[in-house]
C-alpha cells in the first residue's frame, strides 16, 4: 500500500508546485498560510482557481 501512497502524495506535491507557480499571485490574495495548512485542501483550492483565472485574462 505504500507505493500507491507515494504515487498519490508526488502527484499532489507536483500539482501543488505547478499550481503556486502558475498562480502566485492568486496565492498572495488567498494567504500563503493557507499553503502550508493542508496541501489537499490546498490543490483543490489551486484547482478552482485556476478555473477562475482565464476570464480574468
Amino acid at each position: 500500500m505504500a507505493k500507491p501512497l507515494g504515487e498519490v502524495s508526488y502527484l499532489l506535491s507536483a500539482i501543488n508546485a505547478v499550481g503556486s507557480a502558475v498562480l502566485n499571485d492568486v496565492d498572495s490574495i488567498t494567504g500563503a498560510g493557507a499553503a502550508s495548512s493542508g496541501s489537499s485542501s490546498t490543490v483543490s483550492m489551486q484547482v478552482n482557481k485556476r478555473q477562475v483565472r482565464p476570464p480574468k485574462l
